[in-house]
């Protein structure tokens, strides 16, 4: 429990991978309170699928899916509540490379670029403004190049204004195109190089 004098203080910031049955429980609460904020169904991405077999796609050695813990808790929290995530997967399937229009031209394609997708970055509303979306971010794309990407691309909504000008501060610029077909009209698909 919170003393009046540790709500005062600057809480220190864990960020752990999550490794144990606990910390997949504690991921999954989040992945659902995330979902709750959007307010949109998720089908199209299959959430429910990837809600149970959690951490899927984001379990190493080719991804990862990390929580953040903050000491000390805020009041309405316990020691053991994770209160943000990040998750990092492999695309299903090679994003090309950026072409160079001024490499001369072959009919051989550029080799595909190693590329993750950073997914499900959410922070309990009540410990907003500590860092934890910018130390996430950090570690993830820290994971992702030394898993060995080049590149990371992120889908996100116009209404997640904050997200997206968090993104653009790490390099994200908007993609040509999306690199899958959504319903949701007006999805912004960003990436950056590492």
């Amino acid at each position: 429990m919170a003393t009046p004098e540790s709500i005062n203080a600057k809480p220190n910031i864990s960020i752990i991978p999550a490794s144990t049955s606990e910390h997949i429980e504690q991921a999954r609460r989040l992945f659902m309170l995330y979902a709750d904020s959007l307010g949109i169904d998720l089908t199209f991405q299959s959430f429910t699928s990837e809600l149970v077999n959690l951490p899927g796609a984001y379990a190493p050695p080719t991804g990862c899916l990390l929580l953040a813990y903050m000491d000390p808790p805020l009041p309405d929290m316990e020691p053991h509540d994770a209160v943000a995530c990040i998750a990092l997967r492999p695309l299903p399937y090679a994003y090309p490379a950026v072409s160079d229009s001024s490499a001369s031209s072959s009919s051989d394609p550029s080799p595909p670029t190693p590329t993750a997708e950073l997914k499900r970055l959410f922070t309990l509303p009540s410990t907003r403004g500590h860092g934890l979306a910018r130390q996430l971010i950090t570690h993830a794309l820290s994971s992702a190049q030394s898993l060995g990407y080049r590149r990371v691309v992120l889908d996100t909504l116009p209404s997640m204004r904050a997200a997206i000008a968090l993104y653009r501060s790490f390099g994200f610029r908007d993609l040509e195109t999306g690199y899958y077909d959504t319903p949701l009209e007006g999805t912004i698909f960003l990436g950056r190089e590492l």
